[in-house]
């Protein structure tokens, strides 16, 4: 569809974006920036879809997706007389890369750990109980707001019945008149 993409919209954490074209929205999949549940539409679709369901996306969610660089390479014979050397050190230094990094990541992440980043965590634990106050002001509130729904309600109530009384007296009182 060269010249005609499709222009997508994009529904996640409770807020709408775009439009998008395909090629954006894959990035937004291999970044991490757009989940598996986020919802997508375009012109032609009777609904929101999670963009996982999405045949164009499908691919990209769940099973890690190859895409192919270029045409493979021919299978050659190996020439007679010539061995395979399975001792030529790479798959020896393959493992020795792997665990120095290993090593590496570790010494990093202990000496960050020991070197004051206790700290961090404090902000995260007040952090964490600021949020829980935060929830639990909006759950009182959340009730609050619920007593005044009923109350509401109730008055509604109320009056519907003072309005059916009121109609009924007129019809009685248009019948008296005749």
């Amino acid at each position: 569809m060269v010249g005609k993409e499709h222009k997508w919209y994009l529904y996640q954490d409770g807020k709408k974006y775009g439009p998008y074209n395909e090629t954006h929205l894959r990035t937004f999949i291999r970044e991490g920036r757009t989940k598996e549940d986020a919802l997508i539409w375009r012109k032609g679709m009777k609904s929101w879809e999670k963009i996982a369901e999405v045949e164009s996306f499908q691919s990209y969610f769940g099973k890690p997706r190859i895409e192919p660089i270029g045409e493979p390479a021919p299978l050659v014979k190996p020439t007679a007389g010539v061995e395979r050397n399975h001792k030529d050190g790479r798959a020896i230094k393959v493992a020795f890369a792997v665990v120095v990094g290993i090593l590496v990541t570790g010494t990093v992440l202990g000496y960050s750990l020991y070197s004051g980043r206790a700290t961090d965590y404090q902000n995260l634990k007040s952090d964490y109980q600021s949020l829980e106050s935060n929830y639990n002001n909006a759950l009182s509130q959340k009730s609050s707001l619920l007593s005044q729904i009923n109350s509401l309600e109730s008055q509604r109530d109320s009056l519907n019945i003072q309005v059916q009384q009121a109609l009924a007296y007129l019809q009685a009182a248009q019948g008296w008149v005749r």
